[in-house]
């Protein structure tokens, strides 16, 4: 029994091609149902992170706009949603433009 052992053994190791180098066939051989699942769980991980950003993101520009605009107030000026604070962006009437008249 022992010799037997010995021999298969010795057979293996004595082949012409080994194990490493043999390639299975293509089309036999896929990922199978959990490359599947991994795959799609990256997905959808990937997709909730994005949209985590996204929500992030608008919060942060959302808190950004109002420390702008309680700056602004303090300050004294007007900034108008959209347009840059500066000389002249102010409209007509505004308090910036009826205090520097006066």
């Amino acid at each position: 029994m022992f010799s037997s052992a010995v021999m298969a053994v010795s057979g293996l190791a004595s082949s012409t091609q080994p194990d490493a180098i043999r390639t299975p066939d293509a089309d036999t051989v896929s990922p199978g149902f959990a490359g599947f699942l991994a795959v799609f769980f990256i997905a959808v991980a990937t997709v909730l992170l994005i949209r985590s950003m996204t929500k992030h993101m608008r919060k942060v520009k959302f808190m950004a706009d109002q420390v702008e605009r309680t700056e602004a107030e303090a300050a004294g000026t007007v900034i108008t949603s959209g347009a840059p604070a500066g000389p002249g962006s102010a409209p007509a009437g505004t308090p910036t433009e009826t205090a520097s008249q006066g």
